[in-house]
């Protein structure tokens, strides 16, 4: 699989092409749009109570619903009653974007840092392994990625990397590789995430030495874009503003 995907020099819509007005990110009609102009799309990914695959960036659900509570606290039966912002877009099941997708464009899959790695990665398996979906896969929390490395190393891979010291202490432990060198000879990641505000210049020549391929996020104006290809990176993920112009 990795020989047949280009990831190089691409531009991804961050959570789909949304303006969080009318088209919420995370949602079929922001992933519709990506289609259209056929953008690659990056989303994110979480369980339900109930073990679905759920399209949704954050942990609570309250800044796209108004409903104070967790994603995995929640059966998708009682997720699919909320509307996402003030439209009738509802939060997908990931099965719902693979239809829609059917391999128009690639997929940039965010897992989101979970309690559960074996059911989570056995349910998204079972629903990519049904699909010819392109896709590259990646993640801050390093037990998805060791997982893919044992038992799908022929999956690209990725390491989401950024600035840690203000996130609780579990989350610093699951995370804290990817913010260094050492998480690159642990996971052998195919590409590194950046965030864009501490690309670290030095690091970066080293680690294209390896052969890996570095992203940049999140991209909002051209300000930012020239920013990016400066550090000649070979994605780079943008939020709506900057793909959404014609």
């Amino acid at each position: 699989m990795k020989d047949n995907i280009n990831y190089t020099n691409i531009l991804i819509a961050h959570r789909g092409i949304y303006d969080n007005v009318t088209i919420p990110e995370n949602s079929i009609k922001a992933f519709k749009l990506s289609i259209k102009k056929k953008i690659p799309i990056e989303l994110d990914l979480q369980l339900t109570k109930d073990d679905k695959i759920v399209v949704f960036h954050d942990e609570n659900l309250n800044r796209m619903t108004g409903i104070n509570g967790k994603i995995k606290n929640y059966n998708y039966e009682e997720l699919k009653k909320l509307n996402l912002l003030n439209t009738n877009e509802k939060i997908p099941l990931f099965s719902e974007v693979l239809k829609i997708t059917d391999n128009k464009v690639l997929l940039d899959i965010e897992i989101k840092k979970g309690f559960n790695t074996k059911k989570m990665m056995t349910e998204l398996f079972r629903l990519l392994d049904q699909t010819n979906q392109e896709y590259i896969i990646k993640s801050f929390d390093i037990r998805y990625l060791l997982w893919l490395k044992k038992n799908r190393p022929n999956v690209i891979r990725g390491l989401l990397a950024s600035k840690y010291k203000k996130l609780p202490w579990y989350k610093r432990i699951i995370s804290f590789p990817s913010s260094h060198l050492l998480g690159v000879n642990i996971i052998k990641p195919d590409f590194i995430a950046y965030n864009l505000k501490y690309i670290n210049y030095k690091k970066l020549k080293k680690l294209k030495r390896k052969g890996i391929k570095i992203f940049a996020w999140t991209i909002k104006n051209e300000e930012l874009m020239n920013k990016a290809k400066k550090y000649k990176v070979d994605g780079f993920i943008a939020d709506s503003i900057w793909n959404i112009k014609e």
